[in-house]
């Protein structure tokens, strides 16, 4: 699916579900997350593996609309960028 159409597919589901609604769904979809790691650590068989997989996708669908509804996708990528070169600086020292 190109990213306009999902962005399009995301407007929609907020529209129809509502900002707190779908707030209330990442936070459940993080917490399901959070148990298929702990499962997968435990566990490391197929079924949960794709239990694994699909949790990821589900946050990651979340996440989307997260940054679309509260309008901060350019802040978070910016955010990103800076944390991971902050991070490359601690791991690298010399390289600076």
């Amino acid at each position: 699916m190109q990213q306009e159409e999902k962005i399009v597919l995301f407007e929609i589901m907020v529209d129809r579900y509502g900002m707190p609604a779908q707030e209330d769904q990442a936070i459940e979809e993080m917490a399901e997350l959070i148990k298929a790691i702990i499962k997968y650590r435990k566990d490391k068989s197929d079924e949960n593996g794709f239990d694994l997989i699909d949790e990821i996708a589900d946050v990651k669908i979340l996440i989307e609309q997260l940054e679309l509804m509260h309008k901060i996708s350019s802040l978070v990528e910016e955010r990103i960028d800076f944390k991971l070169e902050r991070q490359k600086k601690r791991m690298f020292p010399d390289l600076q």
